[in-house]
């Protein structure tokens, strides 16, 4: 049957052996976890104890997400996942699952706003106009608009993620279990709290990397030294050789060939002069033992 969840088949704390006094169960059974990520959408469908289903999902990019404070709600797409309370690593794999920070797609709620109010959003200030036709509208529908324009309030953080296209939301729903990826915006000191953590995340990110630049720049800065002193070892080197081959090339002009019952080789001038010395020397010494 697979993985069990059960604990009658672990060993004792003593460490010894359980016996078996019954069967495995099939609702202790542990199945894989569904790790929903980002992509078309693909949701397969699981029976369950007593016969009902469960709707695995492993791929999906759209859902429903409610906005609270106007109490409405449109299907959007998800962009991407920004942050998880639990575990950077189902951001970085982008995995959907309950309470994960996620980016929408703000068209939806941009339109239902501005066919409900009657008012642009997120329009940025040094924006081209864009010449569009107007539409006419009864005076019952302009009285509508007019009255619900009264009691009118936009949170600024909001108006600025309209700005960008992107709205801030959560998920609630459980998509491993129903399937679906749904959700809430973020409003309001909610809002603001994952604003700041996903500030202070960018900011360490952004010390890592100017870090790790750091370290490849004195890293780099250690080889072009090294480099530096290995050019001038090689600079030394060749003077070096330079001068020896120089010396080698005057003492080979200076050979001269000795007598022939020696042997046809040739003495260097410094050779010479040692012995020239050594003979000297020789001659000194027995001069003094005859005095």
């Amino acid at each position: 049957m697979g993985i069990s969840r059960d604990s009658r088949h672990k060993r004792r704390e003593t460490g010894g052996k359980r016996k078996q006094f019954r069967k495995k169960r099939k609702f202790e059974i542990g199945r894989q976890p569904g790790n929903t990520k980002l992509g078309g959408k693909r949701v397969h469908a699981v029976r369950v104890r007593g016969g009902h289903m469960k709707f695995r999902a492993l791929h999906l990019e759209t859902g429903n997400f409610s906005w609270g404070t106007e109490v409405s709600a449109r299907k959007t797409r998800i962009l991407d996942v920004v942050y998880n309370a639990s575990n950077n690593e189902l951001v970085r794999t982008k995995t959907l699952v309950k309470g994960a920070v996620v980016l929408v797609d703000a068209t939806p709620f941009r339109q239902w706003y501005e066919a409900h109010y009657g008012v642009k959003i997120g329009v940025k200030k040094n924006a081209e106009k864009v010449e569009e036709e107007e539409v006419k509208k009864s005076d019952h529908v302009l009285r509508k608009l007019a009255a619900r324009q009264r009691t009118r309030e936009l949170d600024v953080k909001i108006d600025e993620q309209f700005m960008s296209g992107r709205l801030l939301a959560v998920i609630s729903s459980r998509p491993g279990q129903s399937g679906r990826a749904d959700g809430y915006l973020l409003e309001g000191k909610e809002l603001e709290f994952y604003q700041r953590k996903l500030a202070t995340k960018k900011s360490k990110k952004g010390e890592e990397g100017a870090a790790r630049g750091r370290s490849l720049g004195s890293n780099a800065f250690r080889f072009e030294e090294r480099e530096e002193q290995d050019s001038e070892n090689d600079q030394q080197e060749r003077e070096d050789h330079g001068g020896r081959t120089q010396f080698f090339a005057s003492e080979q002009s200076y050979r001269q060939p000795i007598a022939a019952a020696s042997g046809t080789h040739f003495q260097s001038r410094t050779m010479q002069q040692w012995e020239e010395s050594d003979d000297a020397a020789d001659d000194q010494g027995t001069v003094g033992v005859l005095v």
